[in-house]
């Protein structure tokens, strides 16, 4: 079904004598590269290679993930407001996933294997996260805590089940 959607979205869009979606594409390339000059900033140019990065997700997600392993050595924390940090682009990235990976096990459940899960190794990082959750809930400084173990969740999520389902497929 997602296959036929997705077709669909491409003949539509990219088969189209006037190239529909490359004419935006590439007025939203010069509209940021403008802004990004009078403004003085980079930060524009961000849009066009984040709207390529949702496209290639929405096109690919498994390259995507196999793109993730390739960033993490490159990554680099950057201190947030809060005493927070976050690694980048990595973080973003396996967040991101994330948020994706979830409907694409809604859609694809019935074709799941879930006999992974009952691994030693798996069964110890998922007692591991439920004993961090726990301990989240009584600690000293809980905006750390909590940042902490939902980072410890998206790479459980992403590093572990999503890659289980990808590399078996």
């Amino acid at each position: 079904m997602t296959g036929r959607v997705l077709q669909r979205i491409n003949s539509a869009v990219f088969t189209d004598g006037r190239n529909t979606a490359l004419w935006i594409y590439l007025f939203v390339v010069l509209a940021s590269i403008c802004f990004s000059v009078s403004a003085e900033t980079y930060l524009p140019l961000a849009l066009p290679a984040g709207l390529l990065l949702v496209y290639w997700t929405i096109v690919d997600l498994k390259s995507v993930l196999f793109a993730t392993f390739f960033t993490i050595p490159f990554s680099t924390e950057v201190e947030l407001p809060g005493g927070l940090g976050l690694d980048v682009p990595v973080e973003p990235l396996t967040i991101g996933l994330l948020f994706l990976f979830i409907p694409w096990i809604l859609v694809n459940f019935k074709k799941l294997d879930s006999r992974f899960l009952l691994h030693p190794i798996a069964l110890f990082l998922l007692l591991h996260l439920a004993w961090m959750g726990m301990t989240t809930i009584n600690a000293a400084n809980p905006l750390i805590s909590v940042k902490f173990y939902l980072s410890k969740m998206w790479y459980v999520g992403i590093y572990l089940i999503m890659t289980f389902y990808f590399f078996s497929a």
